[in-house]
């Protein structure tokens, strides 16, 4: 930042020269058209004046208060200042966040179905300024996209034109100038002669600038903390300054009535007490897409990593047994804290499971040894042993992996919206084979145990949380169920995620960053999708006719970016579309309908005319399940704290009427 001095700045320098000089030399002579004022006083007026100045802008620097009123330009540009407040405010241990990288999912069109090789170094080129890289945490890993994963792309007459698969990218640099808008990429295709062309169909998300001074300013006021997890500012502080992808934070602790992981029943009366300890951090993050591929009722180990399944080898089906939920396993060697009780739980084909709240000591599958065990039942009076019913069996077996049948075992992370979930490789003759890819995929959400309905109703699937006080976190077990024919079979599921959560979720958990009495649990918001029909006519003065793909990213962008601590309603809407494009004169009344995600894997509609809110009369209870109802949102941790409201541009539709 320049010195600059004025003409007035010169003239109070003159007369304080001028008296200092005449009370400490009285012989001198400093009046005005002498020799000796032109030699010291108007000669070392502007030397004063400068040194003045430079003084109080010094000073000035010296204070958040201040360094922003003396900017010679906008605060946010003048590099003396932005000097300033990084100096002042490294004493407090706060650095400027250097943005964060936009990411996205690309479609690429190729000629011929083989293996292709993407070297971690391709650049892919929306434009002559903006490049992006494979999106992987390595550069030097060559992505490797399998042939079989390649999805024919067919005409009207049913040929195969192309065949495409997709690509998660990121950018090469921070900004949201690089959070693009779906169209056809320049350039990115030199990995492979074959390919035809690149395109993006979602606006990449997650992009953010160099933090400004005045934000940085802002941000201070609530920065200057401890430097530890141990409450909500600090823990903001903390992990904001740690991950500059953060874009939104919120901590749920003891006495908030969304906190549920530290409720434990009391034994003798059944009251459910809050015995402290937990907190559940809430963090916004940007979307993008992934897939997880494995076998219907495959062997996947549980993602909390909780040991509390039990098998035996020579009991191959524990359903024809005569053991109850609610027995007990004793294992009497064979573990380190032995002998030791297990509640069972839950009873499936191959296996028991024990509460997780007690989970056994150790997996005794991962070393190849077993326990002795047998099983009983508590009653009044003696206990009954169940198996055996003499002595114990010596091949007990304690697990985290699981194997269910017609359950699929999601990997641990943000499970959004589910894009599709596919089985790839179906018996011949299957009617529900999808003609585009060979195919057949499951299109309809439903709350209750799939059935096969067949066309025109759609495939069903279930989603399951076995512990929706974990939802949307790095540890949530959560299993997709499909129709028990397909058991065996090899199923793909896409779904929306979020990026970045599994590095902050090791953070909070590593012993050396979290408080050590305290169970800390990072979580992505619960998302709520919205989608709407909107009917519209042109202005009778229209110039063109209205853009509707800039109305819907305007939309799109609208709900996506929306005010947490704000109502999303029907006019906020038709405001944006009015200033996206001007050329549109009436937008006709709609309905919004919207898709809660519930923790515990159900996904239940609402719908409005007005606000968007989660006020049970808006739910749309559908009588043909038993299982649509949600009549105490709390106690699954959903509020308006912890929900947001997403959109994506397939969900907008616009109708010229």
């Amino acid at each position: 930042m320049a010195i600059e001095i004025s003409r007035s700045d010169v003239n109070e320098a003159t007369v304080f020269l001028e008296t200092l000089l005449t009370q400490n030399i009285p012989n001198g002579r400093f009046s005005q058209g002498t020799a000796l004022r032109d030699l010291t006083i108007n000669a070392l007026a502007f030397i004063f004046a400068q040194l003045r100045k430079d003084n109080k802008s010094v000073q000035a620097m010296q204070s958040l208060l201040t360094a922003q009123t003396i900017a010679t330009t906008d605060p946010d540009i003048d590099r003396a200042v932005s000097n300033a407040v990084n100096a002042i405010l490294s004493n407090w241990f706060i650095t400027r966040n250097a943005g964060a990288f936009a990411r996205g999912l690309l479609t690429i069109y190729v000629s011929r179905k083989q293996d292709y090789l993407i070297p971690g170094n391709n650049r892919f080129l929306f434009d002559r300024s903006r490049a992006y890289y494979p999106d992987v945490t390595d550069p030097t890993i060559t992505s490797i996209i399998n042939s079989a994963d390649l999805l024919p792309v067919i005409d009207a007459d049913g040929n195969v034109t192309s065949y495409a698969f997709q690509l998660r990218v990121v950018a090469a640099r921070t900004g949201v100038s690089y959070n693009v808008d779906p169209t056809t990429w320049l350039a990115g295709g030199q990995f492979s002669p074959f390919v035809q062309k690149i395109i993006s169909t979602d606006k990449f998300d997650g992009g953010l600038t160099l933090e400004t001074t005045s934000q940085m300013i802002e941000r201070s006021e609530t920065a200057i903390t401890v430097r530890n997890l141990i409450n909500v500012r600090s823990v903001s502080t903390v992990l904001r300054e740690k991950f500059s992808g953060i874009r939104g934070l919120v901590t749920i602790g003891m006495g908030d009535p969304e906190m549920q992981r530290d409720l434990k029943i009391e034994t003798a009366s059944g009251i459910d007490l809050h015995v402290g300890g937990h907190y559940d951090i809430y963090v916004d993050l940007p979307r993008t897409q992934t897939t997880f591929q494995g076998k219907l009722g495959g062997l996947y180990t549980r993602p909390d990593n909780i040991v509390n399944v039990f098998r035996d080898s020579s009991i191959p089906n524990w359903t024809l047994t005569d053991v109850r939920i609610g027995d007990i396993i004793k294992i009497t060697d064979g573990l380190p804290d032995s002998p030791r009780d297990y509640v069972i739980r839950e009873i499936f084909l191959s296996e028991l499971r024990a509460s997780p709240n007690n989970p056994f000591f150790k997996a005794t599958d991962e070393t190849a040894t077993y326990v002795d065990y047998y099983i009983y039942r508590p009653v009044f009076g003696p206990d009954i042993q169940i198996l055996p019913t003499i002595g114990v069996n010596t091949l007990g077996e304690t697990s985290k992996r699981i194997l269910t049948s017609n359950r699929l075992t999601l990997p641990g992370g943000a499970h959004y919206q589910i894009l599709d979930v596919a089985v790839i490789d179906p018996d011949a003759g299957d009617t529900n084979i999808s003609d585009d890819d060979g195919f057949v995929h499951f299109t309809e959400r439903v709350p209750d145990p799939p059935v096969i309905l067949g066309p025109p109703d759609g495939l069903q699937y279930q989603v399951i949380n076995n512990d929706p006080t974990t939802a949307q976190s790095m540890i949530q077990f959560e299993e997709l169920v499909l129709p028990a024919v397909y058991n065996e079979k090899t199923v793909r599921v896409t779904y929306e995620t979020v990026v970045g959560m599994g590095a902050i979720h090791d953070f909070t958990r590593d012993r050396f960053e979290r408080v050590l009495a305290g169970n800390p649990l990072v979580k992505a918001h619960t998302p709520v999708y919205l989608t709407m029909e909107i009917g519209y006519r042109a202005k009778a003065t229209a110039t063109a006719l209205p853009n509707e793909t800039t109305m819907n990213t305007a939309v799109v962008d609208l709900i996506n970016n929306f005010d947490a601590e704000d109502v999303i309603d029907v006019s906020d809407i038709i405001e944006a579309i009015r200033q996206a494009d001007a050329n549109v004169g009436i937008v006709f009344p709609f309905t919004i309908t919207y898709r809660l995600i519930v923790p515990d894997g159900r996904e239940l509609e609402y719908q409005t005319n007005d606000i968007v809110d989660l006020d049970p009369s808006r739910l749309q209870v559908n009588p043909a399940w038993t299982n649509n109802q949600l009549p105490n949102p709390l106690a699954l941790g959903i509020s308006d704290r912890t929900v947001r409201y997403r959109a994506t541009p397939s969900g907008i539709t616009f109708t010229a009427q």
